[in-house]
C-alpha cells in the first residue's frame, strides 16, 4: 500500500500512460503498470455503484470484490432463484401436455417474469452488500499498513463467508460445537440463551484460527473485522458493535496481572503479554464486562479494551462517511447514535 493517497485522476493518467506504452510496442509491461491496469479496474467497479473512494489502496482487488458478490449471491439469494427455475421449469412441461390451457401460459409468463426480477434484485443487492462490507476491509487494510500485518484476502474472503453463516449456530451447522464451546468457557451447563450470537462468533473464530495457527496475535485482527462484515451482512444478528468489540478484546494481547507473595506481602504484577482468548466473556466472572466496566488493576486490560472500542468505533464512523446508513443503524445498538461501549478504570495499584 502506498502513502500516497490515489485519486480517480491518479489512476485515469496512469491508465494513459499504460495505454501509450502498450500502443509503442513493448511485449511486456512493468509490474507497475501492471498494478495500474488492476487497481483501474476496481477504481471502475466502485465508482460506477457511487462509492466514495478516500484512498484507492485500501479497495479490496476487483478479483476479491467479486469473489464476495459471489459468495452474497450464493449464499442469501442462489436457493430461492433456483426454486423459481425448478417452477418455471414445472410450468414449461405442464404446458406442454396441457397446451389449451390459457392459464397455464399465463402462470408461466408470470413466473419468467418473477424469476427475471428476482435475477436483477439479487445482483443489485449483492453488490449492495460488497458496498457494505468494503469499509470493514479499508479499517482492516489501515490497520495491516500501519502495523506492517501480513494480508491474505483470500483469508478476508473465507472470514466474511463464515461470519455470513453466524445463523448456522442457531439453526444446526455450528448448533453443536456452539453449546459445547459455551459451556466448556462458562464451567457448567449451559441454556440456548448463553449460545446466542457473540457465543456463536467466539466459536466461529476460535475455529478459524484453530486451522490456521500460524496467524496469531495482533495478526489476527484483520480477519475478526471480515468476519464482523459478513455477520452484519447475514441480517439477523443485532449490536454488532458491541460483539466486534468483545471479539477483538479477546484477539488483542495485552498484559495479564497476577499476585504474588515476596517479602510477607502481596504485590501485583504485570506478566507477559497474552490475549483472552475466544469466549472470555463467557466465563461468569467475566460476564458482566461485556458492557460496563469497573475498576481494575489490570493496565493490560484497560490497554485492551481502548483499542477495542476505537477499532469497533472507527468501523461505525466510516460506515457513516461512506453513506451506508442502514449499515451503520445495523451495526449500532442504537438507533439515533454511536454505540455506547463500557470502559474499564485502572485502579491505583496502592489503594
Amino acid at each position: 500500500m502506498n502513502e500516497t493517497v490515489k485519486t480517480l485522476e491518479t489512476y485515469a493518467r496512469e491508465s494513459e500512460l499504460v495505454s501509450a506504452n502498450l500502443k509503442s510496442g513493448p511485449t511486456e509491461t512493468s509490474s507497475k503498470m501492471t498494478e495500474a491496469l488492476k487497481q483501474q479496474g476496481v477504481v471502475k467497479a466502485y465508482t460506477e455503484f457511487g462509492y466514495p473512494i478516500e484512498n484507492a489502496d485500501n479497495l479490496p482487488t476487483k478479483e476479491t470484490f467479486d469473489n464476495i458478490r459471489t459468495i452474497v449471491y450464493e449464499l442469501k439469494f442462489a436457493r430461492g432463484i433456483e426454486q423459481q427455475e425448478e417452477s418455471v421449469k414445472n410450468s414449461e412441461e405442464y404446458l406442454e401436455q396441457n397446451p389449451s390451457d390459457p392459464r397455464n401460459r399465463k402462470g408461466l409468463e408470470d413466473r419468467k417474469i418473477t424469476l427475471e426480477r428476482m435475477k436483477k434484485e439479487a445482483e443489485m443487492k449483492s453488490v449492495e452488500c460488497v458496498l457494505d462490507m468494503t469499509l470493514f476491509i479499508e479499517v482492516a487494510t489501515e490497520i495491516c499498513d500501519k502495523e506492517n500485518i501480513p494480508l491474505s484476502e483470500k483469508l478476508i474472503e473465507i472470514a466474511i463467508k463464515e461470519g455470513m453463516q453466524i445463523t448456522q449456530g442457531v439453526e444446526g451447522k455450528y448448533l453443536r460445537g456452539a453449546i459445547d464451546f459455551a459451556r466448556d468457557k462458562r464451567g457448567g451447563p449451559v441454556s440456548a440463551g448463553d449460545v446466542a450470537y457473540y457465543a456463536i462468533g467466539a466459536f466461529q473464530l476460535n475455529s478459524f484460527f484453530e486451522h490456521r495457527k500460524n496467524i496469531s496475535g495482533r495478526n489476527r485482527l484483520p480477519y475478526v473485522i471480515a468476519y464482523t462484515a459478513g455477520a452484519l451482512t447475514n441480517g439477523s444478528p443485532t449490536g454488532l458493535s458491541h460483539h466486534l468489540r468483545n471479539w477483538l478484546s479477546e484477539t488483542i494481547p495485552g498484559a495479564v496481572i497476577d499476585s504474588v507473595r515476596e517479602n510477607g506481602k502481596w504485590t501485583i504484577k504485570q506478566t507477559a503479554s497474552e490475549a483472552r482468548g475466544y469466549g472470555y466473556f463467557l466465563k461468569p466472572e467475566n460476564e458482566r464486562k461485556q458492557f460496563s466496566e469497573g475498576q481494575t488493576y489490570e493496565q493490560g486490560w484497560v490497554d485492551i479494551v481502548t483499542e477495542a472500542n476505537g477499532i469497533s468505533t472507527r468501523v461505525y464512523d466510516k460506515l457513516g462517511e461512506k453513506r451506508r446508513f442502514n449499515a451503520q443503524r445495523n451495526f449500532s445498538f442504537s438507533t439515533y447514535g454511536p454505540p455506547q461501549f463500557g470502559a474499564p478504570v485502572l485502579k491505583n495499584p496502592n489503594s
